[in-house]
């Protein structure tokens, strides 16, 4: 594939970013990666001299086949329209035979008389991706426990609105309440549920 000295000029300026760029352009309604830095490539995991010259279909050839069309129409769409766009998706790394999630932050650039161009930051965020799925993981499960513990339970804001966040089925049960009729009637606050010369 044929570069223009601007191209070249914005491969040895990407080259010097420690984060993972790459520049995508728009010519005839074809989309093309047209240079790409060595972190870009090590993220997605192919050579930097491959990516160059990459269609867009073959780029998007690595994602997991449930996110292509996600990125086609919520980042790739809106960047050749000339507005920002970013996204999470998944990427399979043939190295590590394995998907890993990656965040791409795109920003696109015209200038007159020339293609409509992007460049395209990508964030290697597996770690964070996976930890918030097992977050998510041990919330439920502990939600699980708490909603059909055989006693009574309840979650409550130690702050000064003191909301509730859980109440588990049993103790609506002991209560004799629906979970919205108890929401009402204490005003979804734990003081309101102590009588009132206790309070203190």
């Amino acid at each position: 594939m044929e570069r223009t000295a601007q191209e070249d000029a914005i491969q040895r300026t990407i080259d010097r970013i420690p984060a993972g760029v790459c520049v995508f352009r728009q010519r005839q309604g074809e989309i093309r990666c047209v240079c790409a830095n060595a972190r870009c490539a090590e993220i997605v995991g192919a050579a930097a001299q491959a990516l160059a010259g990459e269609t867009l279909e073959q780029a998007l050839a690595r994602m997991d086949p449930e996110d292509r069309t996600h990125c086609r129409s919520g980042f790739v769409s809106p960047l050749f329209q000339n507005r920002p766009a970013n996204g999470i998706y998944r990427l399979f790394q043939p190295q590590r035979d394995t998907y890993r999630w990656i965040r791409l932050d795109g920003q696109p650039f015209l200038q007159p008389g020339s293609d409509p161009c992007a460049y395209v930051s990508c964030t290697d965020v597996t770690e964070q991706m996976q930890a918030q799925d097992a977050l998510e993981q041990s919330r439920q499960t502990m939600n699980s426990i708490l909603r059909y513990a055989p006693g009574g339970v309840f979650v409550y804001s130690a702050e000064e609105d003191e909301q509730f966040s859980f109440i588990s089925e049993h103790m609506l049960a002991m209560l004799g309440y629906t979970a919205e009729e108890f929401r009402r009637k204490f005003d979804n606050r734990f003081s309101r549920m102590i009588y009132a010369e206790d309070r203190d």
